[in-house]
């Protein structure tokens, strides 16, 4: 999977690199037809990480098939809490939360 490096903007301690970045909830699916959830001020630079296998623990395990949807948030308090909720859904309603067309 290629990751534009225009592409709009896991957990993850990724920090803004400038002011211009805004905080994102992300939503990947992996090869083996599992999901995952994350939060990065940088969307490309971590997907490149997740493809890499240097993500988070589970994408290592769980390699990465593509970006699903993600969702812009205010401020990193916002995204970690939403990564939080959406954690917590099952899968359809997770997808719902990011407004992907159900199977």
């Amino acid at each position: 999977m290629n990751v534009p490096d225009n592409f709009s903007h896991a957990s993850t301690l990724d920090g803004p690199s400038s002011d211009s970045e805004e905080w994102q909830l992300y939503l990947l699916e992996c090869r083996d037809g599992s999901y995952y959830v994350g939060i990065t001020a940088n969307l490309p630079r971590r997907l490149r990480q997740h493809l890499a296998g240097r993500g988070g623990t589970y994408t290592r395990r769980h390699p990465v098939a593509r970006l699903v949807a993600s969702r812009a948030a205010l401020s990193r308090a916002q995204a970690a809490q939403w990564e939080r909720d959406v954690k917590r859904l099952p899968l359809v309603e997770k997808l719902r939360y990011f407004d992907v067309p159900l199977f």
